[in-house]
């Protein structure tokens, strides 16, 4: 894990921790996954930039332009071998509906035969549903940033000695600064700054149906607010069950003031969480490659005590 040595602090990662950016409420939003095996180097704009014909590129351009919030990512498992024949693995992470599909290809070609928005949509026919329905993902592009692959690869290592072809590799999953990344898909759940010595924990916690608030970024099919009221409800409560609560309601208060309405789904308990956002007066450097571009330091916080009932 990054220090705070004088080495380090060139390192976005680094400097982030060093002004105590908060983790949570950094999921970037994404609703549905295309993940879809490539066992090559990975470019610093891989998906423009990669081994793939340049027809299959385009359909997945197509594929996020017709899709609100998704997220096509290149991906690759340990085994993974050039010439190999692809799989493509989609998840849908929102709330209530976290589903893994995978569809196994001759060549990357047969893409073209396959409406992925009319699967997540659910106008065509989705496909069997993955075995063990979870994949751990592990932003490891240093050619995009180099805290992805200075502390990720370790990561990445790490969790395949337990957890095999369910750990992969992934382009830009968003927030090169909390490396190491670690995604659980299908839900969609980020976190970030992952020690070492703490990855078989979450992920064990994970494939239990328990999220880990420590390192917790949030989960990717909440906006930034919500990612944040959910914080501070399983803080509250110390409910950890990844289905405990389902998003009723979201909205503006005033400005950088939010509402947020949670059900329990097991009692049927709704909470109301009333949060704003302020800046910290700190700084960070989002990307390694620009530290030049600095973006001031936003925080969280409860407004009034929960309210249950």
């Amino acid at each position: 894990m990054p220090g705070n040595t004088t080495t380090d602090e060139q390192y976005c990662s680094a400097h982030s921790r060093q002004a105590a950016e908060p983790l949570i409420a950094s999921a970037p939003r994404t609703d549905f996954w295309v993940l879809l095996d490539y066992p090559y180097p990975m470019s610093a704009n891989v998906l423009k930039h990669n081994q793939i014909p340049v027809e299959v590129n385009n359909y997945l351009a197509a594929v996020q332009a017709a899709l609100p919030a998704s997220r096509v990512l290149l991906t690759r498992k340990k085994s993974s071998k050039p010439g190999s024949t692809p799989s493509l693995i989609l998840a849908d992470g929102r709330d209530g509906r976290a589903m893994l599909y995978e569809i196994h290809l001759d060549s990357y070609i047969d893409l073209l035969g396959v409406d992925i928005p009319a699967i997540f949509t659910g106008s065509a026919k989705a496909p069997a549903a993955i075995e063990k329905d979870f994949i751990f993902l592990v932003c490891t592009n240093g050619k995009r940033d180099a805290c992805c692959s200075k502390w990720g690869l370790p990561l990445f290592d790490s969790l395949t000695k337990r957890y095999s072809d369910f750990v992969r590799q992934t382009s830009h999953v968003g927030g090169h600064r909390f490396a190491p990344n670690l995604i659980c898909l299908p839900h969609g759940i980020y976190y970030g700054r992952v020690p070492l010595v703490k990855a078989y924990w979450i992920a064990d916690r994970y494939v239990g149906s328990q999220l880990t608030l420590d390192y917790y970024r949030g989960r990717a099919a909440y906006p930034a607010p919500v990612q944040a009221a959910e914080r501070f409800l399983r803080l509250e409560t110390g409910e950890h069950g990844i289905g405990a609560y389902s998003l009723e309601a979201f909205s503006s208060r005033a400005e950088d003031q939010w509402e947020v309405s949670f059900l329990g789904t097991q009692d049927h308990t709704a909470y109301q969480v009333l949060i704003e956002s302020s800046l910290t007066g700190a700084e960070i450097f989002e990307s390694c490659n620009a530290p030049s571009e600095r973006k001031p330091v936003k925080e969280f916080r409860l407004l009034k005590p929960i309210q249950a009932g």
